[in-house]
């Protein structure tokens, strides 16, 4: 599926979302990556989603000083990560909203184009 046109070439946008990959200016991944407006990490977790660890999530902060985080679950929604895992998150005080890759996409150009601080950490299956 097509998402967005980038009128603005300084920030980082998904251009598309399709099964088992997202583009980034026409760069196509198809492994853990996570995207701000700025830059792009690959492999910023080894980790699916059903395997996530709340060290994962630590390093996951550590990588970004955005304010809200998406966390992509792979190509279906899960179920919202425990309390437990979440401590990190929450002793960083970073907003997160855990939803599958493609509405991580949509959501994600949507608040960069706003100019706000997010960061989108996609999971693949």
């Amino acid at each position: 599926m097509s998402l967005h046109l980038d009128t603005n070439a300084s920030i980082l946008l998904f251009n598309a979302c399709g099964k088992g990959y997202v583009e980034v200016r026409g760069q196509r991944y198809r492994a853990n990556v996570l995207v701000e407006p700025e830059r792009l990490v690959e492999g910023w977790c080894d980790q699916r989603y059903d395997t996530l660890t709340s060290a994962d999530l630590e390093r996951l902060i550590e990588l970004t000083d955005a304010g809200i985080v998406l966390l992509g679950t792979g190509e279906h929604f899960c179920k919202p990560p425990t309390p437990a895992l979440l401590q990190p998150i929450i002793a960083a005080r970073v907003g997160l909203e855990v939803m599958d890759n493609p509405a991580v996409c949509r959501t994600y150009n949507i608040l960069a184009l706003e100019g706000r601080k997010v960061a989108a950490a996609l999971l693949f299956e």
